[in-house]
């Protein structure tokens, strides 16, 4: 607690009057509860690896045949699209022409 402080002298302060109030004591700090318990156990056990350059090439070993099954999946698969949209655009080219053949007409 702070010391006791005349009133007359802080009376004539511009910032007023100060004062402690004990709101928290210190035995509950040292409380576990269950959220902490369990955030503290998170931290102990699951630490992130600070050697980035050592991980990438980890994943780089093991990763670089399904890499390239991804990569050939997406490439059929871009080629599937791609003939599919030609024939949506070529059935529109003869609907359109057939279209104007009849105004024609």
């Amino acid at each position: 607690m702070a010391a006791a402080l005349d009133m007359s002298t802080l009376a004539e302060t511009s910032q007023g009057v100060a004062f402690e109030i004990n709101v928290k004591n210190s035995s509950g700090a040292a409380t576990m509860t269950p959220s902490r318990a369990r955030l503290e156990a998170r931290l102990s056990q699951a630490k992130p690896s600070m050697d980035k350059k050592k991980d990438q090439t980890e994943e780089e070993d093991s990763a670089p045949s399904s890499i390239k099954e991804v990569a050939e999946k997406a490439k059929e698969r871009n080629e599937k699209r791609a003939e599919a949209v030609e024939r949506i655009r070529q059935k529109q080219e003869e609907n359109l022409k057939s279209l104007r053949e009849a105004l024609s007409n």
